[in-house]
């Protein structure tokens, strides 16, 4: 099936020009759901028909992928200003064999809070049919059903609400706003202490938690009992006490002798709890999910890109930089950072900090001068040598290992 690129089609044709299948009547036909496909966040599974009418953006991700994790703020986003004119369905392609369990993908759906149907395409039926390549990557289907074509990647959002905005104008005599049998699937679990936590950290007399669902830290003893939370269910990007300060998805943690360091992931920031005065303040990152490979910066005035491991030696805290494929260190004393390790390709090459590659490291922990990164997409486990700058492997060959 020939479907054209969107972004290549918009470059050739303007965004001036009707993009809709009713002036460009050879759009391909969307293909119609495999019956056999599992569905969450619905009451029953979807057909064509229940989408006739409406924009719809096919979303082809899989969960251990961080940019697709990136995308699902846009296309929130895009949800919430276009509402029920407007479908985003989430075609879930496996790349990892574990990634296909429905029950695994149900709890992924709930941590990061999508609120769009999922279909779980675990032989990537669909995948094959639209001829996706690679992750993520979202098709356009217009209002008549006719898929305009698709984008790749990240950073798509201008561009995509462009297009919508331009076929619910050219369709506007066919727009169906009648809503989709949404049932969430959080709302199918019971409420508990935690929500999906995403890392620990010890101390010699506290155990920290990150409660990533909840958007909260709690602070227990080595016995269990609680001793403060930190932030609230809501999240948000404030500073202050500990009642009023949030957090968004938090998740690497690393003790100070002062204070607990966060990993506020879903703000793309490191904030810092202060035991003493009891008071949250960002030190990096300024909310934004921004690209910065190189160089050196101010620690707040960039954005970072999913923060999401901690590991600190003396007054450097070491950053697990998922988004970016790459490890960072922040200067304490002087508040100034950047990259540390990786090139910023995803990979898995040893050898000099600068040459060698990551792909969405996840966890570090330092023994002596060896800092161990957990290199989740490599499915690897990796060593760097700070004293010799050095980035070898210890388990793993690769992404599909």
């Amino acid at each position: 099936m020939k479907i054209i690129t969107l972004l290549i089609f918009l470059i050739l044709s303007g965004v001036s020009s009707a993009y809709s299948a009713s002036t460009v009547p050879n759009n391909p036909p969307a293909i119609e759901f495999d019956r056999s496909l599992p569905w969450l966040n619905v009451s029953r599974p979807l057909t064509l028909k229940d989408l006739k009418g409406k924009v719809v953006i096919l979303d082809f991700w899989t969960y251990g992928c961080i940019n697709c994790i990136h995308v699902l703020e846009d296309l929130k986003r895009l949800k919430e200003k276009y509402g029920e004119k407007l479908a985003v369905i989430g075609v879930h392609t496996p790349k990892f064999d574990n990634e296909e369990n429905i029950d695994t993908l149900r709890r992924v759906i709930v941590r990061y809070d999508i609120d769009h149907p999922v279909v779980n395409d675990v032989a990537s039926l669909m995948g094959r049919a639209y001829g996706m390549r690679a992750w993520p990557t979202q098709f356009l289907i217009d209002p008549a059903g006719g898929v305009l074509g698709k984008v790749v990647g990240e950073k798509n959002y201008d561009l995509l609400d462009k297009t919508i905005k331009k076929l619910l104008k050219d369709h506007a005599e066919i727009l169906n706003d009648k809503p989709l049998p949404i049932a969430l699937e959080k709302e199918k679990f019971e409420s508990s202490l935690l929500a999906a936590p995403g890392k620990i950290a010890v101390s010699k007399k506290y155990v920290a938690i990150s409660d990533t669902l909840h958007h909260r830290i709690i602070i227990a003893t080595h016995d269990g009992k609680i001793t403060n939370f930190i932030g609230n269910k809501d999240s948000g990007f404030n500073d202050g006490d500990y009642s009023t300060a949030r957090f968004k998805s938090p998740q690497g943690l690393s003790f100070s002798k002062s204070g607990l360091y966060v990993a506020d992931t879903g703000n793309h920031s490191i904030r810092f709890i202060d035991f003493s005065t009891k008071y949250v303040s960002t030190v990096a990152g300024n909310g934004k999910n921004e690209i910065h490979r190189g160089n050196k910066y101010s620690a707040k005035e960039i954005g970072l890109r999913s923060p999401w491991g901690l590991a600190l030696k003396d007054s450097t805290l070491y950053i697990a930089m998922a988004g970016i494929h790459q490890i960072w260190r922040l200067d304490l004393n002087k508040q100034i950072i950047g990259p540390y390790a990786g090139s910023g390709r995803e990979g898995i090459s040893d050898g000099s900090l600068k040459r060698s590659s990551f792909s969405q490291p996840s966890g570090l922990s330092f023994i002596g001068n060896s800092l161990y990164v957990a290199d989740a997409e490599d499915s690897a486990l990796r060593h760097i040598d700070v004293r010799r700058g050095r980035v070898k492997t210890i388990a793993g060959t690769g992404v599909f290992d």
